[in-house]
């Protein structure tokens, strides 16, 4: 009897999971969260797409999104993502949890730092934004966890000056982790400086930035005196850099 009951409830799931599988990606618009609109959507709810998802007055771009039921039965989301837009793309392994559990496995990015949110960096910096992460875990907003690399190269300060910066690395792996906080190796891969810090991420979505700076002989005289404001240099002309804040 309990076999029997057991295969009943099996077919009665298969049979609920096949009649979803041909539900269409429209009913989505229905259960978006406020300030979250997708439009021009195609395809099912397990294999779809929105030609157009934006988050407040924010175009997020286009998405394309492959679900894995059988994440369902262990009471989560798991999807395959895609998004693209003019300004770059971004592709993922997400997974949605209870209490805005979000995992992301497998994360390739490439963004323009122009198109970043006000407030990351101020108006009419430009450059370029590429993420490896084999592992990104959130909280809500807050960064829990994060393994692999992210890079920002060709940086350039606004006008009228525009100068060039350099471009830097920041790496996260298991080793560097600490209690309630994500801890990043900071360093240079190009430009007039050389930097050398540590980038430490907190639950409460605080981040600090410390650090050791020296300009290169190739370094615009403009950088230069601006560095010197950062305190005395030690044995190698390094100074000490930090920088707080929250995201």
């Amino acid at each position: 009897m309990r076999r029997t009951l057991t295969l009943i409830s099996l077919g009665v799931a298969a049979f609920a999971l096949s009649l979803l599988a041909f539900l269409p990606a429209s009913l989505i618009a229905r259960v978006l969260p406020a300030g979250v609109t997708a439009d021009d959507l195609s395809g099912t709810l397990w294999n779809g797409a929105s030609e157009s998802v934006r988050v407040g007055n924010r175009q997020i771009g286009a998405l394309r999104w492959k679900v894995h039921p059988l994440a369902l039965f262990r009471g989560r989301v798991a999807l395959d993502a895609q998004i693209t837009q003019v300004y770059g793309r971004a592709s993922g392994n997400v997974s949605l949890g209870f209490g805005g559990r979000v995992d992301v496995e497998n994360l390739e990015a490439r963004w323009a730092v122009a198109a970043l949110p006000i407030g990351v960096l101020p108006p009419g910096w430009t450059g370029q934004l590429q993420a490896s992460l084999p592992l990104l875990r959130l909280r809500g907003a807050a960064l829990h966890a994060a393994r692999g690399t992210v890079d920002a190269s060709d940086l350039r300060e606004p006008p009228p000056n525009g100068v060039a910066v350099g471009s830097y690395r920041v790496t996260f792996d298991d080793a560097q982790q600490q209690p309630g906080r994500v801890v990043g190796q900071l360093r240079d891969t190009d430009g007039p400086m050389q930097v050398a810090g540590t980038i430490t991420i907190g639950a409460d979505r605080s981040y600090v930035i410390d650090g050791l700076v020296a300009a290169r002989p190739t370094a615009p005289p403009s950088m230069v005196n601006q560095l010197r404001y950062l305190g005395t240099p030690d044995v190698q002309g390094r100074r000490p850099f930090s920088l707080a804040g929250t995201y």
